[in-house]
Parts: C-alpha cells; structure tokens; sequence
C-alpha cells in the first residue's frame, strides 16, 4: 500500500480506499498497531425497512403504543 503524508489535518486516502469509504462517516481508533479507520455504522439506516412486508404499518405501530401508555396510567 503508498504511504500517506497528513498535513495541515486534511488525510488523503488511496482512491481504492477512499473510493469505498465515499459518503460515510468514519471514527480513528489509535491502537498499538496504528491507527484504525473504521465506518461509523448509522442504526436508523441500517434498520430502514425491516418490517417491510409485515402488517406493521407506522399507524398501526402508533397505536400500539397509545394504548400501552393508557395501559400503564
């Protein structure tokens, strides 16, 4: 793999790996071996249409919820 040089806190990343990393957020981790560069993982997107297909519907889900709450007062 090139080497990188950092200067004036901009990183410039090969293109094969920056190419993969387009668009997403990352977090550095300093580790013994040297710095991590890992994607931040975005739950709300990852969790995007898991019940699509099931008779859940976000009105139906609301619902629910409304009489959980009359049933806890």
């Amino acid at each position: 793999m090139k080497q990188i040089i950092v200067k004036s806190g901009i990183l410039n990343l090969p293109k094969k790996i920056a190419d993969k990393l387009n668009g997403k957020k990352v977090e550095f981790y300093e580790t013994k071996e040297g710095i991590l560069v890992k994607p931040v993982e975005d739950i709300i997107t990852k969790a995007r249409g898991i019940l699509k297909g099931t008779a859940i519907t976000s009105e139906s889900f609301c619902k629910l919820k409304e009489k959980e709450k009359e049933l806890e007062r």
